[in-house]
């Protein structure tokens, strides 16, 4: 049937302020979510609100158009660049001048990649790759949130095409074929989850056209609009309380976006629905028009735009995160920010239509080189590193792991000749482990040369080492395991095994959540896992080495914090004190030190190394120590050689 929006209503001719309203719950969410405002850990899900808006008006157009025989494929993008374009290409703009000046090489060469994937509308996937929304690598990238506009902008490739077939050759099946199209979106969704591939989940375009289509649904009138004034008004504030409640209940270790995402999509959904009939009286519609949330919802899509950029480029100058009111500031600044692009750049440009389409779609391809060009240039440079000094140079050149036959070790999970090089060396010793165990491996190849014996280095990044099939370990992680215990088994004249890990990450990982049960069966898993673990290696008459963790600077790259420090004329102290280190790991340390006694193997403790006089140090004659803030740099590595010399035999 026609959508009953505009045959009901005429509400594509009509200006509807809630839906402005409701634009700026969703901006006000992920905006205050970014800058980590207190108690709202679920802000991020005011994405999952604009996707359901944007399928919700796209289909509008588009449906409609299309069954009046009006629809143009170069019309619709015309319009969609005149929205987009002009903000997009002025913050890019801005970014690129303040990355150019700020930001040291190892974050200007990924900034170059994110530039040119956002200019050529796959930066999803580029994040996808790189995964990590939540983790405080985020702080260093000022185009992350572009990736909801990619998911978008892709998007509206395929869904007019789609629209136009359908209306053509199965009008009748437009909302059987949309609704199956949904399901199959939502169910891979949740399906990677359950498989531990929530990056995947949250970043591309068939794990999110879901949340689209719940808005196409809505604009085609799945659902008639035939409830009464009480009935709509209890829907829609049904659908505000679903939206708040994920933004309060849902945090980073959520499962998400799955079946957690239907409460802000199915909330906007209901706010959208229970407030479509003009003609009733709504409570949430009022207040959603009032003049503060409209005007809010007005600028929603520039201070989008803006507020990760300052948010991102601000704090990284400043080197300094724990300042509520400083975020707060920035979130006025990136306001102020807002209202002048939406007046004087969005405005002008989509409303002036003395520029033709063919300049248009000019400009846009000019821009979109442009970007791509740079992006690339910077990242083939390696961020530019002619801008700074030699000082700063040496600083941000900081390497970490070791290169298979000459220092740099890119085989992930495979075997790698560490020690002698000696074809007839026999091999004595075997380091395993995740990437911890490839940050250190520099050290334990000097200790093999020191001690003339060689060995094998496995690492796998985000691995716990180990081969037993009740590990909730990733298959690829299985099957190093496997191929670590062939190894052993294979080559008899292996005698230890030096294990090496972020051991902390993993009762963190398997929790699977915050609260304290969850917590504590992380940690019981853990055990479990590590003493079968040591167990079985011993069983196989191995002398089993456990390394310790080096303590960790949370949120800082170190390398790149004392190349600002010169840069910025700044002195912000590299170090952690011994004592909280001690008291946040006593847990995890007791286990280790448990299971090490239990099955008589060595414990070498990395903090009794880098930690005295009750500091932690991750400096060392103006060096970092660490290539960013918990792996060991190349010169950390090297730095670590005398005392593990002192304390592990690797030929014993």
């Amino acid at each position: 049937g026609e959508p009953f929006f505009s045959t009901c209503f005429n509400f594509l001719m009509t200006y509807r302020p809630e839906i402005d309203g409701l634009r700026a719950i969703a901006i006000l969410l992920v905006v205050l979510f970014h800058a980590e405002i207190p108690y709202l850990t679920g802000g991020f899900i005011g994405v999952d609100v604009f996707f359901v808006l944007s399928g919700f008006l796209i289909t509008s157009i588009i449906y409609n158009e299309t069954i009046e025989g009006r629809f143009s494929i170069a019309g619709f993008y015309e319009r969609r660049i005149r929205r987009i374009i002009p903000a997009l290409a002025v913050v890019m703009a801005a970014t690129l001048i303040a990355a150019w000046l700020l930001f040291m090489p190892g974050e200007m060469m990924g900034y170059g990649r994110s530039l040119a994937a956002t200019a050529g509308y796959v930066s999803n996937i580029l994040f996808y790759r790189e995964a990590g929304y939540f983790d405080s690598s985020a702080m260093g990238k000022p185009l992350l949130h572009t990736w909801s506009l990619s998911v978008e902008e892709q998007f509206y490739i395929f869904f007019p095409l789609y629209v136009i077939v359908v209306l053509r050759y199965a009008r009748k099946y437009f909302a059987a074929l949309t609704v199956a199209g949904l399901l199959v979106s939502l169910g891979i969704s949740e399906a990677l989850l359950h498989v531990d591939k929530q990056p995947a989940s949250f970043y591309n375009l068939p794990t999110r056209a879901w949340e689209l289509l719940i808005g196409s649904l809505l604009a085609i009138g799945v659902i008639k609009q035939t409830f009464t004034k009480r009935a709509n008004n209890i829907i829609s504030a049904i659908g505000v309380a679903f939206i708040l409640f994920g933004a309060f209940w849902l945090n980073s270790s959520s499962p998400f976006p799955g079946l957690n995402a239907l409460w802000p999509t199915l909330g906007a959904a209901m706010v959208l629905f229970g407030t479509a009939n003009q003609l009733q009286g709504n409570f949430v519609r009022s207040a959603l028009s009032s003049r503060g949330l409209v005007f809010i919802g007005k600028i929603s899509y520039s201070l989008y735009l803006w507020h990760w950029p300052v948010l991102v480029f601000s704090l990284y100058y400043l080197m300094d995160n724990d300042d509520m009111w400083v975020r707060v500031a920035l979130v006025i600044a990136s306001v102020i920010l807002s209202i002048a692009s939406y007046y004087f750049v969005e405005q002008p440009i989509r409303k002036d239509r003395k520029i033709s389409r063919k300049s248009i779609f000019g400009a846009t391809a000019l821009i979109s080189v442009f970007f791509i060009v740079s992006g690339i240039a910077i990242y083939v440079s390696k961020g530019m590193p002619s801008r700074f000094g030699d000082d700063i140079q040496t600083l941000t050149s900081t390497t970490k792991g070791i290169i298979e036959g000459s220092g740099t070790a890119t085989a992930e999970g495979k075997q790698i000749l560490i020690g002698l090089s000696n074809p007839s060396s026999k091999i004595t010793y075997l380091v395993w482990g995740d990437s911890h165990a490839n940050s250190l491996a520099p050290a334990m190849d000097a200790l093999g040369k020191e001690q003339k014996t060689s060995g094998y280095v496995y690492k796998k990044a985000g691995c716990f080492p180990s081969n037993a099939e009740s590990a909730p370990s990733k298959a690829d992680c299985k099957e190093t395991g496997r191929n670590v215990y062939e190894a052993i088994l294979n080559t008899p004249t292996i005698k230890t095994v030096v294990l090496v890990s972020r051991w902390s990450a993993y009762p963190r990982w398997w929790a699977k959540g915050d609260s304290d049960e969850q917590e504590n069966d992380g940690f019981a898993i853990f055990e479990k896992e590590m003493d079968n673990l040591v167990g079985d290696l011993r069983k196989l008459g191995k002398n089993v080495v456990i390394v310790t963790e080096p303590p960790l600077l949370q949120r800082v790259d170190v390398s790149s914090v004392l190349a600002r420090n010169i840069h910025f004329s700044r002195n912000v102290d590299v170090s952690a004190s011994y004592a909280d280190y001690l008291e946040e790991g006593a847990r995890l340390r007791s286990i280790i030190e448990g299971i090490s006694a239990k099955h008589s193997a060595s414990l070498v403790r990395l903090d009794q190394a880098l930690c005295r006089n009750g500091h932690c140090d991750f400096v060392h004659d103006g060096r970092s120590l660490y290539y960013d803030s918990d792996h060991l740099s190349t010169y950390g590595a090297d730095h670590l050689v005398p005392y593990l010399n002192k304390q592990i035999r690797l030929n014993p």
